[in-house]
């Protein structure tokens, strides 16, 4: 008896569109946008970038975009099994079987190699830091997923190294303490929207948490509830800290908005979108995206303020 999942598309589908539609969902071209935080030293450097360092900074993005997809790739030929227990992930075609594992490691193989090598030609330290995402989120999902934190730690470097990449192509001095500040406050962040992420899954799936994702069986609702607070602090910290260093008042201001929307994810999380993905609600709530484009706007306040300063 075949048990697997309802695939993604009927096979009254066109051969043709399905076989582009599947060939885009094993890509999940919606988690793209995680790959935006490349472009966060853009609002670091507080000055308007030259038309050089926007496409610079478009290529660096377009290549995580394809690193990123290769290991989307690798981690549903891993937890294919795993998959088809999870409320959502079972739909994904390689757990539905719509894609065979041959294919998916052709692709995979393929992808990888090229994203690899247009690195290393486009950029050494771009190569050298995809390189080091690749051998990250490998170890994690052959091994370190199982380890409590450490998968979360994983996570959080992953974003961590976009955003180093970005400060790298725009000519950001790294080793200042603004800049620092500034990598550790993103480490912080996502490692909080990461435990956020774990909370979720527990509700989802219940007495099955840890038959699908090792780490699982080691969380609960209670220690996740004790560790939110720290990684808060932690987050407000290193932001706060970075925003001195920064020497611009509005920058100091943001952190006012940085805040709300902490609280204002706490609360849609712990209280209305529960069982959703985390990072789904700041597109889901209004009063959390013009919290965001307040917060971004400052910053675009502060550029124009030393382009007028002739800073």
């Amino acid at each position: 008896m075949d048990v697997r999942p309802k695939p993604y598309f009927s096979s009254s589908a066109s051969l043709e569109s399905k076989q582009v539609c599947l060939g885009l969902a094993i890509l999940r071209p919606r988690q793209w946008i995680k790959n935006g935080f490349v472009f966060l030293g853009i609002l670091l450097q507080l000055r308007f970038p030259s038309w050089s360092q926007i496409i610079q900074v478009i290529i660096g993005a377009i290549l995580f975009c394809g690193m990123s997809s290769t290991i989307y790739i690798f981690n549903d030929l891993i937890d294919f099994e795993k998959d088809r227990i999870h409320p959502e992930k079972k739909k994904r075609p390689i757990a539905t079987g719509q894609i065979s594992k041959k294919v998916a490691i052709s692709l995979m193989v393929v992808l990888g190699t090229i994203t690899l090598i247009s690195g290393y030609f486009f950029n050494r330290n771009c190569g050298i830091i995809l390189t080091i995402y690749v051998l990250v989120n490998i170890m994690y999902s052959l091994q370190l997923k199982e380890y409590i934190f450490i998968d979360l730690f994983c996570i959080s470097v992953g974003f961590t190294l976009r955003v180093l990449l970005g400060f790298i192509l725009l000519g950001l001095p790294i080793t200042e303490y603004k800049c620092l500040w500034f990598l550790l406050f993103i480490m912080f962040f996502t490692l909080f929207i990461g435990l956020g992420k774990r909370k979720s899954e527990l509700i989802i799936l219940s007495t099955q948490s840890s038959s699908h994702r090792g780490s699982l069986k080691q969380y609960s609702l209670e220690l996740i509830s004790e560790v939110m607070p720290i990684l808060i602090t932690c987050t407000l910290i290193t932001y706060i800290m970075y925003t001195i260093e920064s020497k611009n008042v509005m920058i100091v201001f943001s952190t006012v908005f940085l805040l709300y929307g902490i609280l204002r994810y706490q609360y849609l999380y712990n209280n209305i979108y529960a069982l959703g993905k985390p990072e789904n609600i700041i597109f889901i709530d209004r009063p959390m995206r013009i919290c965001i484009l307040v917060w971004g706007f400052i910053y675009i306040g502060a550029a124009i303020e030393r382009l007028i300063a002739g800073v």
